[in-house]
């Protein structure tokens, strides 16, 4: 019994396994230039979440151009032509140019939620507010694991 719990115990310590949140400091997220498009809230928050650097002294000439888009669709109405449901959608481009190796990554990070309308308008703008932080949190998540991997 002892040595099956060793053998277990050695095979768990060494699978190989690590954190994937665990890196994100180790990832060089120093540019010479940062370009940022779209919605100003959603690009300060992956630009503070992933505590994106821009320095003009750098010399690895790597540019990082970030564009986003949020929207806000009505998906249906009722016989009064009242909206029932909306759906959020962001979608943001995270591109990096490597100039001195003249390579580029695009990657492209899409979420959307439908959700039904409220009867208070207050209620309603503060909920689309918590599903757009929450949307951007998912998408700043999925970049993370992203950048750990190239």
């Amino acid at each position: 019994m002892n040595k099956k719990l060793l053998i277990l115990f050695f095979f768990l310590l060494s699978c190989g396994y690590k954190p994937v949140y665990q890196n994100i400091d180790s990832i060089n997220l120093k540019f010479a230039d940062v370009i940022l498009n779209g919605n100003k809230e959603i690009n300060k928050s992956i630009v503070n979440s992933l505590s994106i650097e821009r320095n003009e002294e750098i010399n690895n000439g790597n540019k990082l151009y970030l564009t986003n888009s949020y929207k806000i669709e009505t998906t249906s109405k009722n016989t009064q032509g009242q909206a029932v449901s909306f759906r959020t959608n962001i979608n943001v481009n995270l591109k990096i140019e490597n100039l001195k190796n003249n390579t580029t990554i695009d990657k492209n990070f899409n979420k959307e939620l439908a959700y039904n309308n409220k009867a208070n308008k207050f209620e309603l703008v503060e909920y689309q507010n918590s599903i757009k932080k929450e949307l951007i949190n998912q998408i700043i998540g999925e970049m993370i694991i992203y950048l750990n991997t190239q």
